[in-house]
């Protein structure tokens, strides 16, 4: 099934709950792996509407924009 988040969040009988997940500095390996897995658990539950992860909780991003990270 198809979740259109602009749908849940707009009608007034959902409770809408998003999960923010926060990697640590490295782009790749475990942890991102780790990270996805959760958001995908959380997502495919159906509880949470939305999984966010962040580049970086202070707003400020760890790679510059059009960075390969390579």
């Amino acid at each position: 099934m198809i979740r259109i988040f602009s749908d849940e969040i707009s009608n007034p009988k959902n409770f809408v709950v998003t999960l923010e997940l926060v990697p640590g500095r490295e782009s790749v390996g475990r942890n991102i792996d780790t990270l996805k897995g959760i958001a995908m658990d959380a997502f495919g539950d159906g509880r949470v509407s939305a999984v966010s992860i962040t580049d970086n909780p202070g707003g400020n991003p760890l790679l510059e924009p059009g960075c390969s990270g390579t």
